[in-house]
């Protein structure tokens, strides 16, 4: 296998590309008002189906994430804290 080269802000925008659409998948808007990114969450109430509907994506993301990230512990040590970065 021959080795690729990629420029450093080319992979950074392969990963903020991926970044955006895991936060779309699960609901949240990108809000367009200031300079920053800034993420405005899905709405969660309790009260409508929707909302209802909302809260279970983000607890089985929550659960799922959480248990890739326990897996990846386990697999690479103690000193994975540092190889994980959100």
């Amino acid at each position: 296998m021959r080795m690729c080269k990629c420029s450093k802000g080319y992979i950074e925008s392969l990963i903020d590309e991926c970044r955006k659409r895991i936060f779309e998948s699960l609901g949240f808007v990108e809000d367009g008002t200031s300079q920053e990114l800034t993420l405005r969450p899905p709405p969660i109430e309790t009260n409508s189906p929707q909302g209802k509907q909302n809260r279970k994506r983000l607890l089985r993301a929550w659960v799922e994430i959480s248990s890739w990230i326990s897996d990846f512990k386990r697999v690479n040590g103690k000193n994975s804290q540092e190889d994980i970065c959100f």
